[in-house]
């Protein structure tokens, strides 16, 4: 409000006040009376001294000379007019400056009170205006400035207030409005108009800068092509708050919208602020954000949309922050087909289409936001492209944490999916993607991949989710790295993928499998599915059945891994051309490697079995364990403490061993490297025909079609009785006979 206004208002209420009118009607002292329609033409007080009622076209008072006040002491003046009728009547016609009309009541006008352009610094207070066109028109054929309109009524208009083009500094203030047909309050194309402390049905400002809106009670607030105006304080029931056709740089601030289509429409609208705001249950958005650009919603509170909290269609670079939407019967958050959007520090809660969808867009950024109990998805993402989701907590979402369809080069980073319905982290049809620093615990699946290519799982911890830890599905060329899993039934499983990954894994205590990688439910290798599947540095510790398990694979590495008191340590199952290396399988409780269902050409370099035995071997369908305690040696041969219990698990079963060995071991032992020889024990000992010994290379090798406790041994250099520990008796057996899975 201008300086020269809020003067006005106070020497309008000064004077008010002192006339006795706003709480009486009595007439100031030495005014001139008024008893007809009639023109004003000299400086001075008229009084009003009864009602007017005229049938006549045109002016009933007109204001002819500046510096005047009508005081109407409770009369009426009454023109006839009815909105029917085409004529033109003016209840008071004010055509100079510095006029003010006061408790006066203007009834059927075509225009109650009218200030005619050039007419500047006017007031109308305390006046009741019904049954006209425009209650108050401020600037008649032109522009008016610093006038004010307060405390009056009015009602059964077209317009109850009407700012003109060009005005500057008008004031609308502590007014009450009855029924409007189009609008209470239209300003038009003007400059620093205030609107305050009104209760109203509309409002609406077009083409207009610099409007204040504060601490009104409204139906609907509309701006159109409006910019730099501040809207705060308002109380706005059964309408909303409407910012379209270019209305720009406004400050909408600590407003309540109640019910309305919208709580607020952005249309075609930039670098709006809305702070503070509250939204309840709207019919259908809380706010509404349309082709709009660089606009904030801060600190605001949505809650029982009819359709989605925040819907943001086009447009970009808008910012959604630290605010709360719940109880929505759409989604929370809506996005579609617009991108460089952001959405931090938000809670979105109980909304029952899902917390966030991302449709067609491209990158916009999720971050430290909290969406839980939600009823589909907490964060859905189809169609986009470079969406990043971070730093965010999803739980108890009655679907996915995190789901994301048909994208490409999504983040997701640094999230917690925490007993969501469904997957804590779900990519499907998705490529060039990354979850990493993320945690996934007691959801369904913690992160699950389905055919999605060329994607990245790193440094995650999913832990006691019901199916996988992570599930890489159909998704080829996936890397999942740096991963601890614990408490799930498989820690990491890869089905029907290839050139898949697997590193610096560590999978303890999963229920079935610490590290499972198969051909997609079946153990016969497809054409194009799991092949060349990579798995390095990994740790699969007390796994209740498999520490790592290859089902139906072909050419898959396995290098460097720790592999440590599960059932079965490694297990091939169907496997073609494995390659174990560096691999330390030790304390099944079964065996530590294990071959079945026509498995073939299973290469392991250097396979730690227990605490002792290093072996190579080329196995089809075979078992490999460790040895706790040695049978009795034949007589004048000594053992190098490396035992191996073997046995086949098909009628195919071949075995190509190689033990190794350390010359200190055989030297302590009293034997030479020339003498040592593979030896089988199957309840006797005898030598395995076709043993060899490589002295260069430090093993013992040969082809196995018979299987027992294999054992490279020596004939004693000296004749004297070895000692008890090398030719001591057998235990019942050398461990209990473990089952062998076929």
């Amino acid at each position: 409000m201008s300086e020269q206004v809020r003067t006005l208002l106070v020497a309008a209420l000064v004077s008010l006040s002192a006339a006795g009118a706003v709480t009486g009607h009595a007439s100031a002292a030495g005014a001139t009376t008024i008893d007809a329609c009639t023109t004003l033409d000299a400086p001075g007080s008229y009084v009003l001294t009864a009602d007017i009622v005229t049938s006549e076209d045109g002016d009933c008072i007109t204001v002819a000379a500046a510096d005047v006040t009508i005081d109407g002491d409770g009369h009426t003046i009454d023109g006839t007019w009815d909105r029917s009728q085409s004529r033109y009547v003016v209840g008071v016609n004010v055509t100079e400056s510095n006029v003010t009309v006061r408790n006066l009541d203007v009834v059927q006008f075509s225009r109650g009170i009218n200030v005619v352009g050039g007419s500047d610094g006017n007031a109308v207070v305390n006046v009741t205006i019904e049954d006209a066109w425009f209650g108050v028109r401020l600037g008649d054929g032109g522009a008016s400035d610093d006038n004010l309109v307060t405390e009056s009524s009015i009602s059964y208009t077209s317009v109850g207030v009407r700012v003109s083009p060009g005005g500057r500094n008008n004031a609308v203030t502590d007014n009450t409005f009855g029924l409007s047909w189009h609008r209470d309050v239209r300003v038009l194309s003007a400059t620093g108009t205030t609107l305050r402390g009104n209760d109203a049905h509309q409002f609406e400002v077009v083409d207009s800068t610099g409007t204040e809106i504060e601490a009104n009670a409204v139906g609907r607030l509309r701006l159109s092509n409006a910019d730099s105006a501040t809207v705060t304080n308002n109380t706005v029931v059964d309408g909303g708050i409407d910012l379209l056709d270019g209305s720009d740089s406004n400050f909408v601030s600590h407003n309540v919208v109640r019910g309305g289509l919208d709580g607020f429409d952005v249309r075609n609208s930039h670098e709006n602020s809305f702070v503070n705001n509250t939204v309840e249950h709207p019919v259908q958005y809380g706010y509404n954000l349309d082709h709009a650009r660089s606009n904030t919603i801060r600190d605001s509170r949505i809650v029982e949309s009819g359709w989605d909290g925040v819907s943001i269609y086009g447009g970009s670079d808008n910012l959604l922050a630290d605010s709360t939407i719940r109880r929505g019967d759409g989604v929370g958050v809506y996005l579609a087909q617009t991108d460089m959007n952001a959405v931090v520090d938000t809670t979105i809660v109980s909304n029952a289409d899902g917390g966030v969808h991302l449709w067609r867009t491209g990158p916009n950024l999720l971050e430290a936001n909290e969406v839980r109990d939600n009823d589909q998805a907490g964060v859905f993402v189809e169609e986009s492209e470079g969406v990043d989701v971070r730093a965010t907590s999803l739980t108890d979402n009655q679907q996915a944490g995190v789901r994301i369809e048909r994208s490409q080069e999504m983040e997701v980073e640094d999230i917690v999916a925490r007993s969501n319905g469904g997957t804590g982290v779900r990519l499907h049809g998705t490529s060039d993607s990354t979850v990493h620093d993320a945690v996934a615990e007691g959801n369904d699946r913690g992160v699950w991949l389905s055919r999605s290519p060329d994607n990245n799982v790193s440094n995650a911890s999913v832990n006691f989710n019901e199916y996988a830890g992570v599930l890489v599905a159909a998704s080829n060329r996936t890397t999942i790295d740096g991963v601890e899993t614990t408490g799930n039934r498989f820690g990491v499983h890869v089905s029907g993928s290839s050139r898949t990954a697997i590193t610096n894994v560590t999978a303890v205590q999963n229920d079935w499998g610490g590290i499972r990688v198969d051909a997609g439910g079946s153990e016969t290798p497809g054409p194009d599915v799991a092949i060349g599947n990579h798995l390095e540095n990994v740790t699969a510790f007390d796994n209740d059945i498999s520490g790592v398990r290859l089902a139906g694979t072909r050419d898959t590495t396995v290098e460097n891994a720790t592999v440590e008191a599960n059932r079965y340590g490694v297990w091939l199952s169907g496997a073609t051309d494995s390659r174990l290396s560096s691999v330390a399988a030790t304390d099944a409780s079964g065996w530590e490697f294990l071959a079945t269902a026509g498995t073939t050409n299973a290469t392991a370099t250097n396979l730690t079995l227990g605490p002792e035995a290093v072996v190579s071997v080329v196995a089809t369908d075979v078992a490999l364990g460790s040895v706790e305690r040695q049978p009795w040696l034949p007589e004048g041969y000594v053992g190098i403490e490396r035992f191996v219990r073997t046995q086949p698990t098909s009628s195919s079963a071949r075995l190509d061993l190689a033990v190794s060995y350390e010359q200190e071991t055989v030297s302590d032992a009293d034997t030479t490297e020339d003498a040592l020889e593979l030896w089988r024990f199957d309840g006797e000992w005898s030598t395995v025909s076709n043993s060899a010994v490589y002295s260069e290379d430090n093993y013992v090798n040969a082809t196995l079609t018979e299987f027992g406790l294999i054992a490279p041994l020596g004939e004693r250099t000296n004749a004297t009785t070895g000692t008890e520990s090398q030719n001591a008796p057998a235990a019942r057996s050398a461990r209990p006979s473990s089952e062998v899975v076929a």
